[in-house]
């Protein structure tokens, strides 16, 4: 689950609570954006962002097979419509059948004939949920929702079924249609999700409606023979201005900016952090992965994603400053200290804990704003970490989500 803090040990470690910089953000709340707006993951909101969904059945990423487990919960009285996306974000290779046979790579040596490993464009695969009031729903992505069964009670509400044995706990499987999820296996997915609370009738059911009544959060599995790895984050809400039910006159989104619909993305986000290959005690050396993806996006076609720039500014314990930057399109998922250096030379990142000189530090990520105002240059993302015992090479994990601060002016807009 989402973290306020870590473990006492730890933060001894790390000795970083009074040292670093910039003060810590209250636990909870991610950002308040202006008076009774939040973007939040704790709070219900009328559009939720997953900012990881991972799905590859074979392990051919890393060696173990990996699943996303996702839950939504209408947290109202009243029934609701949602109208998702998943964006796929999984970088494919120019040249040949890459880890799946359907181009899927990580690195140019996993394409042939010269074949480069790039993302080109994102495609979003778009569905609908229909909830009843107060209901939970939650499913595995490589699995999608393909049955009207699911469970009530026990300790598994909300997930598809065919049977009562289908439901642990003693729970009970009901017919009920909420739609169709698609699943995203036999090949490797890795990519976004993006929710938005619709009205679900009339002529456009798809038009966004200005309430508040979603959570969610996604459990990211690791599991093989040997080893059973399961981090959690909660999904990021973000609040529409009115919470009154009345209808949005379009489908894009206006997040943030004086004719703003939706609470808007954040100045600046804050990431609190162990530097890569930090050694904890002789059984634990850490690394973090981020997640990066855009507040602003079009989501039923975009052959051209629009490229961010992002400004790293890195403190460590010693309040010591550096900076590096980066750049990408709809989604970017990297170790931290290969932002800044190619795979084989991370020791020489400023995220290295040999080029740091301490155990933790802690990072403010600034979007750079774009001269044109559209689209927007605002961002959301995960941190993972990975805690290595060097002498089995067994790996443990945990995500979590950043902090956010401030309000930019620019608005950022979702498309669809």
């Amino acid at each position: 689950m989402w973290r306020c803090k870590r473990s006492e040990g730890d933060m001894k470690n790390a000795r970083m609570a009074i040292r670093l910089p910039v003060a810590l953000l209250a636990c909870g709340l991610l950002a308040s954006t202006a008076v009774g707006q939040k973007v939040s993951t704790e709070e219900a909101a009328g559009y939720l962002v997953f900012p990881k969904v991972v799905v590859d059945p074979s392990g051919a990423l890393n060696g173990v097979p990996m699943d996303t487990v996702i839950r939504i919960t209408n947290t109202s009285r009243d029934a609701t419509s949602v109208h998702c996306f998943y964006v796929d974000g999984t970088p494919r290779c120019t040249i040949g059948r890459g880890l799946d046979g359907d181009g899927a790579c990580r690195t140019n040596d996993d394409c042939a004939g010269g074949g480069i490993c790039t993302l080109s464009s994102c495609q979003a695969i778009n569905f609908d949920l229909n909830l009843t009031a107060n209901q939970p729903v939650g499913w595995r992505a490589s699995e999608g929702v393909v049955t009207t069964g699911f469970c009530v009670g026990g300790t598994s509400p909300g997930f598809p079924c065919s049977a009562n044995n289908d439901c642990a706990g003693g729970g009970l499987c009901q017919d009920q249609d909420i739609g169709r999820v698609p699943p995203l296996s036999p090949g490797i997915f890795q990519g976004e999700l993006k929710c938005v609370q619709v009205v679900g009738s009339g002529n456009d059911p798809n038009i966004p409606v200005n309430r508040n009544d979603l959570v969610g959060n996604a459990s990211i599995y690791r599991v093989n023979n040997a080893i059973v790895d399961v981090q959690t984050y909660n999904a990021v809400g973000v609040q529409a201005v009115l919470s009154d039910g009345s209808t949005q006159n379009d489908t894009t989104l206006v997040l943030g900016g004086g004719n703003r619909e939706y609470a808007g993305c954040s100045a600046q986000v804050i990431v609190d952090h162990f530097f890569d290959n930090a050694l904890l005690s002789a059984a634990r050396e850490v690394t973090s992965e981020i997640t990066l993806v855009p507040c602003s996006e079009r989501l039923e076609v975009d052959d051209n994603p629009a490229v961010h720039t992002l400004q790293f500014v890195v403190f460590n314990e010693f309040e010591q400053r550096m900076s590096a930057s980066t750049r990408f399109r709809c989604f970017r998922e990297v170790q931290l200290s290969q932002l800044d250096r190619r795979p084989g030379q991370e020791a020489f990142s400023v995220f290295n804990v040999g080029v740091q000189g301490t155990l933790a530090g802690q990072t403010v990520i600034r979007p750079v704003l774009s001269g044109d105002g559209n689209p927007g240059s605002g961002i959301l993302a995960i941190v993972e970490e990975f805690h290595r015992n060097p002498n089995n090479n067994a790996v443990r994990s945990a995500a979590f989500n950043i902090h956010l601060r401030g309000d930019k002016a620019q608005a950022d807009t979702v498309a669809y």
